[in-house]
């Protein structure tokens, strides 16, 4: 818990840094009014452009928002306020992009903390319990390029972990459910407990809060060290563990075998049953999980699956249907929300791997992705959709790798170029959603290479870099909104050479 205030503490002490004010008697000053007579912004113009501090004000006079302009763009910590006068947010900009913490906050309690480089998430978001004054943990969220990736946990007021969620470039690739309690706060289902380093630590199952099946326990490096079995809370001997499953049968009137079902020890259904006709063929198979229906379709004598099969969730809810042929999933294959919406669809070869057109939805019903592949390797068209129906990504795949032109629409510009082997190869062009050109340059399989240039919103050149195959080489300009320049440093072969003319020396004493 102190450890926890301590980190609160933290994150939060930029908040109550005193507040700053603006210097009316300067000759740049300058304030706005609104109608009825209130401050609504104060501030300092240069050019006629809002540059340096400015505080925005509600017309009941509490601040709004403040921070700092540098060249006219965001700069620094800004501060947004409720009307209340509370921090509502805190985020760090620079060159006008977040970069740097963002932090959220609820009733002066921080309930989200961000990271960003140049206008892009990365790291992992923390979101927090707005309503706990010792800020507890809800959930973590690893960003990459600007998309959820990679495994996230989320947390209950305890403490407890109860769901990991993996993600792949921005869509769910894994979800499960551990440490749950039902309503009565009886401990249900799989329980985990991990090692500092993420590995896991223990695996346990309950029922109604007792032991119920395997406890297994792992060494930090992930190797099983112990499983011991419990049934209804009381541990069995090894004697009793030898026999872990039951088969049983039923028959039809001639005493052929109708049906075979395996039962754990917890008298649960706990893996295959199969249902035969009187001439002894399978005719139909369900796979059953600690007494949970989690799919059914025909598993032949030797094990294979063939034919049609649906997945369930553990609420009785479709997940999947689709067919398999010879043990492998073969063509059109459908996945489904817990909603009932369909997430995704698309076909499989004769080896099991995704072919042809798959498509990805929203759960609103509307397409997040459509995607080719042949042999299971993305190869062809891939078109990306955001929750407007607007495309966001465009481009081709050749096997597996980015080929061609490819389009991207991130949050606050476009990006326009071409790939050769998976590699930024060639000219390319990022745009502002006005349509101005924002930058342009060259790349040698995905190194900068010549003149790479950035412009702003206005279309007015602000920096030009120079690259030979990646390394920095020639002279850099800084140009100030109106184009005139400011700074120029000279690179040769990677390493700064002169600034502003002048030779650069090191100081080494």
């Amino acid at each position: 818990m102190l450890l926890r205030t301590l980190i609160f503490f933290l994150f939060s002490l930029p908040i109550f840094l005193s507040a700053q004010f603006v210097d009316s008697s300067r000759q740049d000053y300058k304030a706005y009014y609104y109608e009825s007579g209130e401050l609504s912004s104060e501030g300092y113009l240069e050019d006629g452009k809002p540059n340096g501090y400015w505080i925005t004000y509600y017309p009941n006079q509490l601040r709004k928002s403040e921070g700092n302009r540098k060249d006219f763009l965001l700069d620094g910590p800004w501060k947004f306020y409720d009307e209340k006068g509370n921090l509502s947010q805190l985020i760090t900009y620079k060159a006008g992009k977040k970069d740097g913490r963002t932090e959220l906050y609820e009733d002066c309690h921080l309930a989200e903390l961000s990271i960003f480089e140049a206008g892009v998430q990365i790291g992992v978001q923390t979101q927090f319990y707005p309503d706990s004054s010792d800020s507890l943990i809800k959930a973590t969220i690893p960003y990459q390029e600007g998309v959820k990736d990679g495994i996230a946990r989320f947390y209950a007021k305890d403490g407890r972990l109860v769901e990991i969620v993996t993600y792949k470039k921005g869509f769910v690739a894994a979800r499960e459910k551990v440490n749950q309690k039902d309503a009565d706060g009886l401990k249900q289902g799989l329980w985990k407990e991990y090692y500092p380093n993420g590995r896991l630590k223990t695996e346990k199952r309950y029922k109604d809060d007792k032991l119920n099946g395997y406890v297994k326990e792992y060494s930090p490096q992930g190797k099983l060290e112990g499983a011991e079995l419990f049934l209804k809370g009381e541990q069995r001997s090894e004697e009793e563990n030898e026999a872990d499953f039951e088969i049983r049968y039923t028959y039809y009137e001639d005493g052929s075998v109708k049906s075979t079902t395996t039962y754990n020890l917890a008298d649960e259904k706990d893996g295959v049953a199969q249902f035969y006709d009187r001439e002894g063929e399978v005719q139909s198979a369900e796979i059953w999980k600690n007494d949970y229906l989690i799919a059914k379709g025909i598993i032949d004598r030797a094990g294979v699956r063939r034919g049609d099969w649906e997945t369930y969730y553990l609420d009785g809810k479709l997940k999947s249907k689709g067919t398999y042929r010879a043990g492998e999933k073969y063509g059109k294959w459908v996945y489904y929300f817990s909603s009932g919406e369909v997430e995704q669809e698309g076909y499989y070869d004769q080896a099991g791997r995704f072919t042809g057109e798959w498509i990805w939805y929203y759960e609103n019903g509307s397409i997040l992705r459509t995607e080719e592949f042949l042999r299971g390797i993305e190869d062809g068209l891939l078109v990306e959709y955001g929750l407007d129906s607007t495309i966001i990504t465009k481009g081709e795949f050749l096997d597996g790798e980015k080929e061609g032109e490819w389009f991207y629409q991130l949050n606050d510009h476009q990006e326009i170029g071409k790939y050769l082997y998976g590699e930024r190869n060639g000219y390319w062009e990022h745009q502002y959603p006005n349509g101005k050109v924002s930058f342009k340059g060259m790349y040698e399989s995905g190194r900068p290479h010549g003149e790479h240039k950035y412009y702003n919103e206005k279309g007015v050149l602000i920096r030009k870099e120079e690259y030979s195959f990646g390394v920095k080489d020639g002279r850099w300009k800084w140009y100030d909104d109106n184009g005139v320049e400011y700074l120029s440093i000279t690179y040769k072969d990677g390493e700064e050479k002169k600034v502003n003319g002048e030779k650069f020396k090191l100081n080494t004493n």
